[in-house]
């Protein structure tokens, strides 16, 4: 990926604060989300052992 060199600093700047929200939202994501998720995982785990058995 090429970038303009005259939209830089500028670009930089908004890349890095929606790196940031992103990052933030991950962070802050609620334990209950990442418990569920958690779960769904080791579900799927489960699923494909029993279908192997």
């Amino acid at each position: 990926m090429k970038r303009c060199k005259s939209l830089s600093p500028n670009q930089n700047l908004k890349e890095m604060k929606t790196k940031q929200k992103m990052y933030t939202a991950i962070k802050t994501r609620s334990p209950l989300e990442s418990l569920s998720q958690t779960f769904v995982e080791m579900w799927f785990e489960f699923a494909k052992y029993e279908l192997k058995s």
